[in-house]
Parts: C-alpha cells; sequence; structure tokens
C-alpha cells in the first residue's frame, strides 16, 4: 500500500512552510487595498460633506428669505384680501417684493404667489387669472402634498414651493409660494469640489436634484442605491454596472433628508494595489517552491523508522486487516479499537437524542404534523402506556411581571422553567414532555380517573400544586387553562386551543386562577352591549383635557362592560372601539398617532395586559394623557387664531349683516367653539363685542363727518334708524343728535 503516513508528513511540513506564506500575501494584498480604499473614501466623504453645507446652506438661506416673506403683512393681505385685479396696490406693492426675492447671488430667477383660494397667481408674467394658467393641475397637486414645504427639480430648474399660510391644514392651503432657481447654482457649488469621480445629488426619494460631470452615465446605478444603502446616514459600497465595479460613497442629510454620492470605476482606487498583489504573488510562489523541497528531504528522514515500525506490525498478525486503513498508525490502532469503540459511541448518542426525539413528537402532536400511523408507531418512544381513559390539555401562562424581579426579556426562560416544574411535580408516566408554546407551557395529561368529577377534582389538586411550586421558586403568578377531556391523541391541536381560549376569561376573573373550558363556556352569557353614554362622558373629558374625570369615566366604562360579563373576543372589540374613538379625536387636531405613540402597535401592548386594572392603567397612561396633552396644546393655539380671525372680519365687515355662525363656517369650527373660545380670549360674546365696534364707530362718525343718524344707521346695518337710536340711548345715555351737539359745543 502507498506508504500513508509519509504522506501525513509531508502535507503538514508543506502546510506549515505554505499557510504563513499565503496568508502574509493575503493580508499585505488585503491591508494595503484596504488602506488605499479608505483614503480615497475618507476624502470622498470629506469633500461630499462641504458639497453638503454648500447646498444646504443656499437652501435655508432661501427658506430664510421666504420665511421673511410670509411674515410681512403684505401676504397676509394678498391671501385674504386681493380677490381680483382690481385690488392693483396691494398687486403692485406684491409684485415689488416678488420681484426683491428673486437674488441673483442665490440664483433664483422667478417668484411666484399662487393664491388657490381666490384663484390669481402673481410673478414674472404679471397677474394671471388660475383657471387659465396652463400650470393650474400643477399648482393643484402642489397644494396636495403632505409637506409644509419641498423642493424639486422640474425641467432645467430647481423650484421650492411653500404653502401659504403655514399655520393651517397642509391639505387645503390658501396659496402657495414657488421660488425658480436655476439647475446650475446648485451644479456649480458641486464643480467648485475636488473630488474624485462623478458626483449626484439625490432627493429623499432618490431622484435626481443636482449633478456634475457624466453622472447620467451611472443612471442603472442609481436605481440600486435605496436597496443598498439600507438606512445608513453616510458610507461606501462596491456595486456593479455590466462587467465593471465601481465605488460609491454617500452621506445622507438630517437637513432635508438628501443624499449625496460620488461613483468612480473601482480599478482606478486599485492599481497601485494590484501592483502590490502581483509583487506579493510571485515572491510567495518562489518561497513556496523553495519549502516545497525542503520538505520532501525532510519527510523522507523522518518516515524512515514508522515504516520500519508498520512493516513488524503486519507480519505480526495472523490476518489481514478486513478494513482500509489511512496510513500506518491508523491500521495499528484499529485493530485495538475496532471492536468497542462503535458500541460506546453509539450508546452515548442515544442517550443524548431521546430527550431531545421526545420534545420534537410532542410538538408536532401540538402543530398537528403527525398522522395517526406514525404517531402509533412513535408512541414507545414517549415512554407512556398505549391505553388511558382521558387525556387533558393544560396550558400555563405567566399573569404579569410588573412588580417581580423579572423583565420582559426573562419570559421564554420563565416559561422554560416552568416547563421544568411541570415535569418535576408530575410522573413521566401520567404526562407527555412539557414544551413551551404560544407564550404558554403546554402538556398533555394522561388519566385512568372514569368519572368527570374525579377527574376535575384531580387536575384541580395537580394544578393548585403546581401554582404554589412555581409562586414559591420563581416568585410569579400563574394561570392554568384546562381543556375537556378527550380521547384521540390526534385532538390534541383543539384540546390545546380551548385550554388558551380559557386564560382568555383572566380579564373577568382576574389573575392567579384556574380555568376549566367548560365550566366557563356553560354559563349563560348575557349581551355585552357597548356603554355609550359612558364613552361619551369619557370622550368629552378627552377633549376638554380633563385628566381627573377622563380617569374617572374610563373607569366606570371598563367597569360596566365588565359587569355584562362580556367574552374575551367582545370584551376586546369593546376595549379596540374605544381606542379607535379615541385616536379619531387625536385625527381630528392633525396628529396620527405614530406621531404621538411612535412605531408600536397599539393592539400589541392592549392584548399584552392581563386584568382590568392592568387595561386601565395602560389606557390611561399611555393613551388618554399624551392624546390630551396633545389636544391641550392644539386648543391654546387654534383659540389665539380664532380670536383674532374673528377681530380681523369685525373691523373690515362690520357695515353688514356679520353673524357669528357665518364666520365659524369661514374658520371650519363649530359657533359653540367658536363662540365660548372669543368670550374666553375677550371677556365679550361676539355679539357684544360687535355692537362695541359699531357704536364706536357710530360715535366717532358722530364727532368727525356730517353724516345723518339715519345714514349711520344704515352703514351700521341696523334695521331702522330708531333701532339704532333706542340702543344708542341705552348704552350712552343720550340720542345720537345730543350726543353730536354735546360734542360740538365742547369744542367751541
Amino acid at each position: 500500500m502507498f506508504p500513508g503516513y509519509l504522506w501525513r508528513i509531508l502535507r503538514h511540513s508543506l502546510l506549515i512552510g505554505v499557510v504563513p506564506v499565503v496568508v502574509l500575501g493575503l493580508l499585505s494584498y488585503h491591508q494595503s487595498t484596504n488602506a488605499l480604499q479608505k483614503k480615497v473614501n475618507e476624502g470622498n466623504l470629506q469633500v461630499l460633506s462641504q458639497t453638503q453645507m454648500s447646498i444646504e446652506h443656499l437652501l435655508m438661506s432661501v427658506e430664510h428669505l421666504t420665511t421673511q416673506f410670509i411674515s410681512s403683512g403684505l401676504t397676509s393681505s394678498a391671501l385674504n384680501e386681493v380677490t381680483s385685479f382690481l385690488d392693483a396696490d396691494i398687486l403692485r406693492e406684491l409684485s415689488t417684493e416678488l420681484h426683491r426675492l428673486q437674488f441673483v447671488q442665490f440664483g433664483i430667477t422667478n417668484a411666484t404667489m399662487v393664491n388657490l383660494e381666490y384663484g390669481w397667481t402673481m410673478g414674472n408674467d404679471g397677474y394671471i387669472q388660475l383657471k387659465e394658467s396652463p400650470e393650474l393641475q400643477r399648482f393643484e397637486s402642489y397644494g396636495e402634498r403632505m409637506e409644509s414645504s419641498f423642493w424639486l427639480k422640474r425641467d432645467d430648474k430647481i423650484l421650492y414651493v411653500r404653502k401659504l399660510p403655514t399655520v393651517l391644514n397642509l391639505k387645503s392651503p390658501k396659496g402657495l409660494l414657488i421660488l425658480e432657481m436655476s439647475y446650475s447654482r446648485f451644479a456649480d457649488l458641486i464643480t467648485k469640489q475636488n473630488l474624485i469621480g462623478e458626483v449626484v445629488v439625490l432627493n429623499s426619494e432618490f431622484a435626481t436634484i443636482a449633478q456634475a460631470g457624466d453622472a447620467d452615465a451611472y443612471a442603472a446605478i442609481v436605481d440600486q442605491l435605496a436597496a443598498r444603502m439600507n438606512g445608513a446616514t453616510s458610507g461606501h459600497f462596491i456595486t456593479d454596472k455590466g462587467r465593471e465595479s465601481y465605488s460609491v460613497t454617500f452621506t445622507k442629510s438630517t437637513y432635508n433628508d438628501w443624499y449625496y454620492l460620488s461613483f468612480s470605476p473601482a480599478k482606478d482606487i486599485t492599481t497601485e494595489s494590484r501592483k502590490i498583489g502581483m509583487f506579493t504573488l510571485y515572491t510567495s510562489l518562489l518561497i513556496i517552491g523553495l519549502t516545497a523541497a525542503f520538505a520532501y528531504w525532510t519527510s523522507g528522514r523522518v518516515y524512515s523508522p514508522i515504516r520500519k515500525l508498520y512493516e513488524a506490525v503486519r507480519k505480526l498478525s495472523r490476518q489481514e486487516q478486513d478494513e482500509k486503513a489511512n496510513d500506518e498508525f491508523s491500521y495499528i490502532e484499529g485493530r485495538l479499537r475496532r471492536m468497542f469503540k462503535n458500541e460506546l459511541v453509539l450508546e452515548g448518542e442515544l442517550k443524548q437524542q431521546r430527550v431531545q426525539l421526545n420534545h420534537y413528537l410532542v410538538l408536532r402532536l401540538f402543530l398537528r404534523r403527525i398522522s395517526a400511523s406514525e404517531l402509533q408507531e412513535k408512541l414507545p418512544l414517549l415512554g407512556i402506556a398505549s391505553s388511558w381513559q382521558w387525556l387533558t390539555a393544560i396550558a400555563v401562562q405567566i399573569d404579569k411581571l410588573e412588580g417581580t424581579r423579572y423583565e420582559k426579556k426573562d419570559y421564554d426562560l420563565l416559561l422554560f422553567a416552568i416547563s421544568n416544574i411541570v415535569g418535576e411535580i408530575l410522573p413521566a408516566s401520567r404526562r407527555l414532555d412539557p414544551i413551551t408554546l404560544d407564550r404558554s407551557s403546554a402538556t398533555v395529561l394522561l388519566s385512568d380517573t372514569i368519572p368527570a368529577d374525579d377527574l376535575h377534582a384531580e387536575i384541580e389538586e395537580w394544578a393548585a400544586k403546581l401554582k404554589k411550586h412555581v409562586s414559591n421558586v420563581l416568585g410569579v403568578s400563574v394561570s392554568i387553562g384546562v381543556s375537556r377531556p378527550y380521547r384521540n391523541l390526534l385532538h390534541t391541536p383543539e384540546a390545546f386551543g380551548e385550554a388558551t381560549s380559557a386564560l382568555h376569561y383572566r380579564i373577568n376573573l382576574g389573575a392567579d386562577v384556574i380555568l376549566f373550558i367548560d365550566e366557563i363556556e356553560a354559563r349563560e352569557q348575557p349581551s355585552a352591549l357597548f356603554p355609550r353614554q359612558v364613552e361619551e362622558r369619557l370622550l368629552d373629558a378627552v377633549r376638554n383635557a380633563d385628566r381627573q374625570e377622563a380617569a374617572h369615566s374610563l373607569h366606570e366604562f371598563l367597569t360596566e362592560v365588565v359587569a355584562r360579563d362580556p367574552s374575551p373576543l367582545e370584551y376586546q372589540l369593546a376595549i379596540s372601539e374605544l381606542l379607535a374613538h379615541v385616536i379619531e379625536l387625536l385625527h381630528a387636531s392633525g396628529r396620527t398617532a405614530r406621531q404621538v405613540f411612535g412605531v408600536g402597535t397599539l393592539l400589541e401592548h392592549l392584548r399584552e395586559q392581563g386584568t382590568v386594572e392592568d387595561v386601565a392603567i395602560w389606557l390611561n397612561r399611555e393613551v388618554l394623557k399624551p392624546i390630551m396633552e396633545v389636544l391641550d396644546t392644539e386648543r391654546h393655539a387654534k383659540s389665539v387664531n380664532i380670536t383674532e380671525s374673528l377681530l380681523h372680519m369685525i373691523r373690515q365687515e362690520y357695515k353688514r349683516d356679520l353673524q357669528l355662525e357665518e364666520c365659524a363656517a369661514r374658520l371650519n369650527f363649530h359657533p359653540v367653539y367658536v363662540s365660548r373660545v372669543f368670550k374666553k380670549e375677550t371677556g365679550y360674546s361676539f355679539s357684544d363685542y360687535l355692537s362695541q365696534f359699531r357704536l364706536r364707530q357710530a360715535k366717532d362718525w358722530l364727532r368727525n363727518t356730517d353724516m345723518k343718524v339715519a345714514d349711520i344707521a344704515e352703514q351700521l346695518n341696523y334695521q331702522s334708524s330708531s333701532t339704532f337710536i333706542r340702543y344708542f340711548r341705552k348704552m350712552e345715555g343720550m340720542t345720537p343728535g345730543q350726543f353730536r351737539e354735546e360734542h360740538q359745543k365742547s369744542n367751541e
């Protein structure tokens, strides 16, 4: 046979000499490539950051410029008062201000104001009726976007669009301010930087905003960026286009989520590292050749005594070895150990795998992944008898971890410990191996007890013992769900479902209980009607940010729901409906659940609450209080805006029949709410304030003009001059004529 051990000596000698050389060569090439790539990436990233700062400085300057324009009274007048080209004074002043926005250093070529409410635009082309403008659909699409301001590219221009006014509903703005900027202004900011490769600036939707060089050649690579960046804010990666690889360096702006990228062919960066790699390769091959020659000569000298020993053992053996040996030492070792080695290994493996096999079979049984024939065949492996009178599925769940020394992350470990306790309390012949499934510790009890009452008492005694043992050892309370007795092991999945369904009734019955599904479902379930009146009081308290009343109404709501003894499904539906109605209040204020509560799902957190007390505490702390804080803040801001708007209407329209209902409709609020806010801010009702304002205007006209009393009454929208005279006498103690005469006498 071939001298196997000689080959092993030669192989190890070669490995000792060759492997360090190969590893050293690979590390050298890898380190040189990485060092070069790192320097290039750092340089590109630094220049990209400078480009980003230049562009963002331009963007912030433009936004600041528009903010100053919007803050002026002219903008408000143009939005609210200019209804046609007849308002020439305001339009002329507006045109002047729009031209002032066109800063050459910012690259602004046109500034356009769009009044969506009254249907006109004003820009470089002058005043245009919106319905006659070819850009009507584009303006309307801008108004429908959710952002209050945004940048976009259109043809060879960069547009900045800002909705007017910014404090109103973003879905239906009164107007738009649109600045057009030269595309070359952005390209200049890029080309001024000393950057390796080509540069592209993308918006948050990966649409091109600006580019320098032949960046269009990399359009196919830009399409891959969203997946390759994987949410990172800056970094580097290698991507392929056709047969060529490209090195991509990127950074993401925290200011507006734009992306700044540079593309460079990978071969341009790694030219020097490839030279180093070729030199290292040739040097390594030379050393490997010398090492191989020396290893062959040395191995022959070392192998000589081993060969003599092997030949001696073969001559002493009375029969040839049955199996083939890898080398001489393996041949000798096999002769000594072959008789008992396999037996020891097999016995150890069987002991280790039997427990895992039993657990796997039980898990397949619970998941309905085993047939009747396979179950009958493998039943002896479970170590239980093949016949029994009754089977009962048991599910054990932890009530809650609050107030214990454990955290949420310990839940699975606690379930594993509970399964071990179940295995200790019940003999192996009376149960299947406990498993953890669906946040429960599950097992099946086998019983020969025939009377149902005796079986019930037996299970209850065992369950009480288990609860006490878990409490003493682990320091947590558990509840136990028990299915109906059944006879066929294949019905275990349905029985486990019954056991977990029984645990849902902890909502009504509290924690630390033993729940039999047949007893629970035997009770007559009254209809669980939704307590609408209590809910209305609760919603009113939330609207008014009355925290004490909200907590009281929530407790009353949950008490009334539970008092009607609902099923778990009915209870969850009632709480879910309440939760939906409460969140509707949040949506009415213009906020979303994601903005207030974050990314987590409320319904998932709701299902984690075990008892009514847990639900009440969670709803009040995590849902109602945050919503009331938002509504309280929004209410204060709206009150100030509503009062200012009403005062403006009174000053501008006091001569006509101005009604609270009409003003409230124009502000998109209910009249009662508007009246309450106005009186709170001014101390007067709307009608009293309007009357007082008209009275002051009448007194001013009586002092400074020769208007007749009848004309003043008509101007102030009184039904008749007699009505005006009666009101004036009531408030001033004299008629309008007497007031005028007295004022004239005092002037004389």
